[in-house]
């Protein structure tokens, strides 16, 4: 039986349930997918370093998109320099004008079926650093893919499908028991929560896990995305980190568009060894927003059907000044 409680804290944002949230000042509604392949149709090894050879040319600060592609001469770099370090070491991969050449140096392989990587996607919003991600979700490669290696070290560092570059291979994963966390979003006449933002903390790195999904009121399977539909730089999880000596592992944030029960699952290794927090943003009746972070109090243990039940929910009188507010 487990007896570490949920954390569960209440962030400030006024949002009106099921209203459009505002990112870098512009509202849209959740987005569906939020990152890209940097070549989602696959041009192979001589059509990549041809693209990459007629972007820099056309703009040799490689801010332009390479052609039928979502990144830029500067995200691969970026990019390549995170999956390849010994040819950083080397000095070949130090401007936008060496991919070309390190492009075709690179040598083809077979698929490894047995194994998973980690790539770099970009949003292809914007032409700079800031719009790659370089870990994804990772995936195996296709029967009929090819990656493209350092011919030297043998180290895997473009995706043939998709031209993502390579930046490590997944760890296996663990098959464990999956935790369940059910969960009721506050809705009271004086108090109402606008948004949901959940934390995955622990002092050492988890290991991947299949326990990966959540599922609103209605949904009948769990759903695999991750949604970020509210960023607040002031709601990272850093007091509660701070407080515990662990790290943030993952999140997520969405809008609950509608009331109910909400399921979140969590691997063995979470529930045992981490902490998931819960944060909720909670606009009042009187109109004013308040960030406080508290203790939900839990019905139940983890039971032997891994269930976990947050039933309470605390709010504090602590004023969130408009400055702070997103």
């Amino acid at each position: 039986m487990l007896t570490k409680q949920l954390m569960v804290a209440a962030c400030a944002l006024s949002l009106a349930v099921g209203s459009p949230v505002a990112m870098g000042g512009v509202a849209y509604a959740a987005p569906v997918h939020e990152f890209h392949s940097f070549c989602p149709d696959g041009p192979g090894q001589a059509e990549l370093a041809r693209r990459m050879e007629d972007s820099v040319k056309n703009q040799p600060d490689g801010t332009r998109r390479l052609d039928k592609c979502y990144a830029t001469a500067i995200q691969f770099l970026h990019s390549l320099r995170a999956a390849d370090p010994e040819s950083v070491k080397k000095g070949t991969l130090d401007t936008v004008q060496q991919l070309p050449a390190y492009i075709r140096w690179l040598k083809p392989k077979a698929y490894a079926q047995s194994a998973e990587y980690i790539s770099a996607c970009v949003k292809g919003k914007a032409p700079g650093i800031e719009d790659v991600k370089l870990e994804c979700e990772p995936r195996t490669l296709t029967r009929t893919e090819t990656m493209l290696v350092n011919p030297e070290t043998g180290k895997p560092v473009l995706m043939g499908n998709c031209s993502n570059p390579i930046i490590k291979e997944a760890e296996q994963v663990v098959v464990s028991p999956c935790y369940s966390i059910l969960f009721v979003p506050l809705a009271r006449p004086d108090a109402v929560a606008t948004a949901v933002r959940i934390g995955e903390l622990s002092k050492t790195p988890p290991p991947r896990s299949e326990c990966d999904g959540w599922k609103q009121p209605g949904d009948t399977e769990m759903r695999s995305d991750r949604p970020q539909e509210c960023p607040d730089k002031l709601c990272n999880y850093a007091e509660v980190a701070d407080t515990f000596n662990v790290i943030l592992r993952r999140e997520m944030s969405f809008v609950p568009r509608k009331q109910g029960e909400y399921t979140y699952l969590v691997s063995e290794f979470m529930a045992k060894n981490g902490m998931v927090v819960i944060c909720l943003d909670v606009r009042l009746a009187d109109g004013r927003v308040v960030r406080t972070y508290g203790q939900g109090v839990i019905k139940e243990n983890y039971d032997g059907t891994r269930t976990a039940h947050v039933t309470d929910w605390k709010i504090s009188d602590r004023l969130v000044p408009a400055s702070a507010q997103n």
